[in-house]
């Protein structure tokens, strides 16, 4: 049995543009953040790197983040067990040595562990994910250690309106799931989102038992 518990708490600060900019940048692809560690339009971005949409994460059918990944930007995915849980992320050949070169972020906050441990991609609920972007190639200028094989930013969701959904799930081998979320977004430009989710499933291995309990806490605001 793996009992894991994950806490996140973001606090965000984005920059809105003019009305007439709004209207031109419609024909161009979203803005990222990875590659310069500020928006950028990725018409213009210096580097190589690859955003997978919230779109794409709905039309992939995907269970994790794992399965995400798979074969996106240059990605090579170890799964130990098939299910996400002892996934690790390789990219640039470091497949061997991908937890120490091969940087994880989670809004621009390290996921990596500090022994250099592999991620726990699981710890955040792919219902949670607006985008990844994936910056193809050394990044150790921009981002410090553990970034020479590449980084991996996964940006989460911020609430349109109001918010409030509960859901239960249940599958094979066991699976059942409880997810709980409640957001908004305020006329003076802040956005406040409340996550929390716990899933059991006993896999389709023996000895594989999983209960993980994931807490997401953002608060951002929009100026501008």
């Amino acid at each position: 049995m793996f009992p894991r518990s994950s806490i996140y708490f973001f606090c965000i600060a984005c920059v809105g543009g003019a009305g007439a900019q709004e209207n031109s940048a419609r024909d161009v692809p979203a803005g990222v953040v990875s590659a310069t560690r500020s928006q950028q339009s990725l018409l213009t971005v210096p580097g190589a790197i690859a955003v997978i949409s919230r779109e794409e994460i709905e039309r992939s059918g995907a269970r994790h983040i794992a399965d995400v990944l798979r074969g996106r930007g240059a990605v090579q995915i170890n799964d130990t067990f098939g299910d996400g849980s002892r996934a690790t992320v390789g990219m640039r050949g470091f497949n061997e040595s991908a937890n120490a070169n091969v940087l994880v972020l989670v809004d621009g906050r390290r996921l990596n562990n500090t022994d250099i441990g592999a991620p726990d991609l699981n710890s955040i609920s792919l219902k949670d994910v607006e985008r990844v972007e994936i910056v193809q190639g050394s990044a150790g200028t921009l981002f410090g250690d553990q970034a020479v094989g590449g980084v991996i930013n996964i940006i989460t969701r911020r609430p349109t309106g109001r918010v409030m959904e509960a859901v239960a799930t249940v599958g094979s081998y066991g699976r059942r799931g409880l997810r709980a979320r409640l957001g908004n977004r305020f006329s003076n430009g802040i956005d406040v989102n409340l996550t929390a989710e716990r899933f059991l499933t006993d896999n389709y291995r023996r000895n594989n038992r999983q209960d993980y309990e994931n807490y997401l806490g953002r608060v951002g605001y929009e100026y501008g």
